[in-house]
């Protein structure tokens, strides 16, 4: 059948109640609910299982449905659809689209008329339909003062239920190897573990779905659900007489039931909803407890105190298993730590679990709670006993073992404040708790309890205190940090970006500038091999530099000057013949003169001994008695910008090249050394200005490109002078 025709016989239901009046459930009781999307949320809404009494039900004998069993058959109808659907077996819209739309509209309507004029109260299913920390805690002292077996496990059910968020038929199947424990870390300056609850069977788990109910000691040893589990196993193991399980294989020991019945002794037969019903409805009663529903008041009210405590709606709904996903399932633990931290009395950040009572018990202690526990682990983890007897290697069996020697501690430390609590307990009847070690412990740690600890048993109680303050304190700086580091990347990236577009512009002009340069000096030294090939042996004495790799300019400059100081003073120098320096004259780079106008690329012309003795003596007459400073250039220069400097800053505290030839002439380099020295130089100085008029930068940066032009193929670099 698919999901419309069921949906017909639908109709036929909802008008067989006119009113609205009844509802299988009771007033503000839903067995279903769904969202628009057919998606399901809480399907237990404050719903009591098993038939518990219903105060608002209809009239016995007759049975009309109401808003809540309308919604239930709706939703199962969706479902049956949705499955016909992904099978390609089904065709046809939405069933609730439509005509069930109005359906529900219709009948939400009806209900919420007959909530009105029935006058139902308007606390169902609010904040107020519940209990607070005060009247759980009455309520565990109830089920203490009732001082059995039997009650104890009442108490365990009723605090799982809380804490662990448990509907009655979650928790009334649970079996021994149902449980274990999962290490916590980083949660505090306590060690910190969660007990696991597998869920199998449920309400609304009919087919073996993995689900996971969880709970952490809480910092109330009064009403800690890990600690009453402890208490209870060691109830079931040491005061009641039950045997060990037989963990040699699963059979032997899977059945065995967690909350057992106790009519009959028999260990794999649960409690049933009416023994747990009255022993929670006694419990509240005795605690002042007003609620709408009973074995499930414990779950709402649990997930009330959780989101007050400030955990978010997503963390609740895991430890409820609202909507659990398949992968949580599946594949995580699915422990919902900000309502674990919650329910435990700290701060929903974490970081701040401590236990004042979680003091180091000693070995010998230890080993007297479960003794027999120890030997199972080993015979687990070995796949055999210490006879030889053969055991199954079992993850689950492993698991519960575990637990019973993690909850030895636990049994101790609790034991210290519940016997202040409760001295008057069974449980204090069994010879662990008159054992000397015991008694010394107890003795150790009930001042600590009592009064606060000086130095560092203080320091760490104040700890989680601060913990929690810089906790909150740290994630907002941490998100408004977040937030401007973001900005800062979005500019920093747009920085880089701009910065990259300038450094490759910047490398094409590089390297365009470094190709003319090579060209000039490539073109440089093929004049000056030319002008070699022009000179005759004898002459090429001067020019040595050329076999060091000398540019053109600098040779021809050299070989100009020579020829001129041999006429002035024809005796300082070995070269006597004229007739090579009439052949070098004519080498004076004159297509350079003539290539860049206005820019003096040759030497200085030298005139005769005369003229110079009538210029210097007109400029003796023009400058009166000023007299010129002592000034010859730096030998030890060997770099283009370094004579660059010199020519135009001067260099050592000593004036410019230029300055000296622009007030004194030539008369500061009369010497023939200096005149040697200059004549060398004045044509790098004179192509540097050429360069930068002709490129439209500074003469410094010409420096700097004829520096970085001088490194050759090799690495080596050509000496300019």
């Amino acid at each position: 059948m698919d999901g419309n025709r069921e949906l017909k016989c639908l109709f036929t239901f909802a008008e067989a109640d006119p009113v609205g009046q009844g509802g299988d459930k009771g007033p503000g009781v839903a067995s279903a609910a769904e969202d628009g999307n057919g998606d399901p949320t809480d399907d237990d809404e404050d719903d009591e299982e098993d038939g518990e009494a219903d105060s608002g039900g209809a009239a016995q004998g007759k049975k009309t449905i109401g808003w809540s069993t309308v919604k239930g058959y709706v939703t199962a109808v969706t479902d049956l659809w949705q499955q016909q659907q992904l099978r390609g077996v089904n065709s046809d819209p939405n069933p609730r689209q439509g005509a069930v739309g109005q359906l529900l509209a219709v009948e939400q309507l009806k209900e919420n008329e007959r909530k009105r004029t029935q006058h139902v109260d308007r606390g169902i299913g609010t904040h107020m339909d519940g209990y607070s920390r005060e009247q759980m805690r009455a309520a565990v002292d109830h089920f203490i003062t009732r001082n059995s077996d039997a009650s104890l496990r009442d108490c365990v059910c009723f605090l799982l239920s809380h804490f662990a968020l448990l509907r009655g038929d979650d928790l009334r199947p649970i079996e021994l190897a149902d449980i274990h424990h999962l290490e916590m870390r980083n949660e505090g300056l306590s060690d910190c573990f969660a007990i696991m609850l597998l869920l199998r069977h449920g309400k609304t788990n009919k087919h073996g779905r993995v689900e996971f109910g969880s709970f952490i000691r809480n910092k109330d040893a009064n009403i800690c659900p890990v600690g009453f589990l402890a208490m209870y196993l060691f109830s079931r193991f040491h005061i009641t007489g039950l045997p060990a399980p037989d963990f040699t294989s699963s059979d032997r020991w899977y059945p065995l039931k967690l909350f057992r019945a106790t009519k009959g002794g028999s260990t794999t037969k649960a409690i049933i909803y009416n023994t747990q019903l009255d022993a929670i409805d006694d419990a509240f009663k005795a605690a002042g407890i007003v609620g709408s529903a009973k074995t499930h008041l414990a779950r709402r009210s649990g997930a009330q105190m959780a989101e007050l405590g400030g955990a978010e709606e997503g963390q609740v709904r895991r430890a409820g298993r609202w909507n659990s996903k398949v992968m949580e399932s599946c594949y995580l633990s699915a422990i919902p730590r900000e309502v674990l931290r919650v329910h435990a009395g700290f701060s929903r950040e974490g970081g701040s679990y401590f236990l004042t009572r979680d003091v180091d018990v000693r070995e010998e202690l230890l080993k007297k709670v479960f003794p027999w526990a120890d030997d199972w682990d080993s015979a687990i983890s070995s796949g055999k006993t210490a006879n030889g007897t053969r055991v199954e290697v079992n993850i689950a069996a492993r698991g519960f073992i575990r637990l019973l020697l993690r909850l030895r501690k636990v049994i101790v430390q609790d034991a210290v404040v519940l016997r202040k609590s409760f001295p008057k307990w069974f449980v204090w009847s069994h010879s662990l708790f008159s054992d000397p070690l015991f008694l010394q412990y107890e003795r150790d740690l009930l001042p600590s309890l009592d009064s606060p600890a000086p130095s560092d048993d203080r320091i760490a109680q104040v700890l989680p205190l601060l913990a929690e303050q810089i906790a909150s304190s740290t994630a907002a700086m941490q998100q408004a940090m977040a937030a401007g580091f973001v900005a800062v990347g979005a500019q920093v990236a747009s920085f880089s970006q701009q910065q990259n577009l300038v450094f490759a512009e910047q490398r094409k002009y590089h390297d365009t500038q470094m190709q003319a340069l090579h060209q000039h000096v490539n073109a440089l030294s093929g004049m000056f091999m030319g002008a070699l090939s022009a000179l005759s042996p004898a002459s090429t004495s001067t020019p040595r530099a050329a076999a060091h790799g000398l540019t053109s300019s600098s040779a021809a400059v050299e070989a100009t000057h020579l020829s001129s100081s041999d006429t002035a003073h024809p005796s300082s120098h070995s070269i006597t013949s004229p007739a090579p320096h009439s052949t070098i004259l004519p080498i004076t780079l004159q297509p350079q003169r003539t290539a860049s106008p206005g820019a003096h690329m040759g030497p200085p012309a030298v005139p005769p001994v005369g003229a110079i003795g009538r210029a210097a003596g007109d400029e003796d007459v023009e400058r009166g008695q000023e007299q010129m400073p002592a000034f010859e250039q730096d030998r030890n220069i060997a770099s283009v910008g370094q004579l660059w400097a010199e020519w135009e800053y001067g260099m050592g505290g000593r004036p410019s090249v230029a300055e000296m030839d622009s007030r004194w002439g030539n008369k500061w380099r009369t010497k023939d050394t200096h005149r040697k020295h200059y004549a060398r130089r004045i044509n790098i100085i004179t192509k540097i200005k050429s360069l930068a008029t002709e490129r439209h930068t500074s003469c410094e940066v010409i420096a700097q490109q004829l520096d970085s032009a001088r490194t050759d193929e090799k690495g080596k670099q050509i000496s300019l002078f």
